[in-house]
């Protein structure tokens, strides 16, 4: 291995030992941070959220840092899910922009989240009053809120991603097994606000995946690729600072998947089976199948926790649209995402 390379690699994995070191204590609340688990993009979404392993577009860096390693050209992306209603009726609005791009031999990428809950009514704190006086200010008020405020949670990613190849060399008189091991980490700042408080925090995610031919290991010229993804979320344990309000950490997830990628010559496309497991709060599994016809058009089917999700996928030139239905416990969400390679 060069030796810039190896100082690449050994050089995150001290960073990211130093943040830990660093990382104030904190005490973990179960769902601080909870927005950062909607997801994003419609493509990894449809498939149930199993793609740590197929991770290689510009929702990689969500679900595995190490997949923008993949990302060979600039790309925009961006994705809108109106959550719980319809267009300009909805409880809640999930925004994500972001960027991708080389830079001399790895792949930089800047992302924004956002979640926003507009016209959140404030009613008075009764909780000091005896029963009487808190059964008069309620009949008073005849409903009717003190006014309103917001809650608004947005997360910035940086991510640094290289790709890695070790030739895997069985002996004089076999063969030599080329295996990419992308690397990648996230530093992220997370800010909310809600009504007069705001908050604020910092962590990181350190990812890989292994991908081989299996047509080269078997000697099955008609088998395609394995491949293993490890997404090592909020590494830092991420703090959430209120100020005086107190602190809640986001508790570490140890994510990791695997998925099959199966060449369909005859049409021009492709199968792909991904599964993915969630070891955060009692572990989640996720599964997920695509099919994809002639490298323009995608069906998806996935399960994960809530239910059933599916989707759908088109590629025109340089843009591509993804969409995804999620059946969920407050109900049907739609989410649309795009992206575009630049030239």
């Amino acid at each position: 291995m060069p030796e810039k390379r190896k100082y690449y690699i050994t050089g995150i994995f001290l960073l990211l030992i130093f943040l830990l070191a660093v990382q104030s204590t904190v005490f973990a609340a179960k769902y601080g941070g909870e927005f950062l688990q909607i997801g994003v993009g419609g493509r990894a979404m449809s498939l149930g959220g199993a793609f740590s392993a197929l991770a290689d577009d510009g929702s990689a860096f969500y679900w595995n840092p190490a997949g923008c390693a993949r990302l060979n050209k600039m790309q925009f992306t961006g994705m809108y899910a109106p959550l719980y209603g319809g267009l300009g009726s909805t409880l809640a609005d999930y925004h994500h922009l972001g960027f991708t791009m080389p830079f001399s031999g790895s792949t930089v990428g800047i992302n924004w989240i956002r979640l926003t809950v507009p016209d959140i009514p404030r009613f008075p704190d009764y909780t000091s009053l005896d029963y009487n006086s808190r059964m008069n200010l309620i009949l008073n008020a005849n409903g009717s809120p003190n006014g309103y405020f917001s809650d608004i949670e947005e997360a910035f990613f940086i991510t640094f991603a290289r790709m890695n190849v070790l030739k895997l060399d069985f002996g004089w008189q076999y063969f030599v097994l080329p295996i990419e091991i992308p690397l990648g980490v996230n530093f992220k700042i997370i800010r909310q606000t809600l009504g007069d408080y705001s908050s604020f925090g910092m962590g990181a995610d350190l990812g890989t995946q292994i991908k081989f031919s299996l047509a080269e290991l078997l000697n099955v010229k008609e088998m395609g690729y394995f491949a293993v993804g490890l997404n090592y979320q909020d590494i830092t344990r991420t703090g959430i600072d209120w100020g005086d309000n107190g602190v809640d950490a986001i508790p570490p997830n140890l994510k990791w998947g695997m998925a099959v990628y199966q060449d369909l010559p005859w049409i021009n496309g492709a199968v792909n089976l991904t599964y993915d497991q969630d070891r955060r709060w009692g572990g989640e599994d996720h599964w997920g199948m695509e099919f994809i016809f002639r490298k323009t058009l995608a069906l998806r089917l996935g399960h994960q926790y809530h239910g059933w999700t599916v989707g759908a996928g088109g590629t025109y030139r340089r843009l591509s649209v993804d969409y995804a239905f999620l059946n969920t416990d407050l109900g049907a969400v739609n989410r649309i995402s795009v992206s575009y390679v630049l030239p």
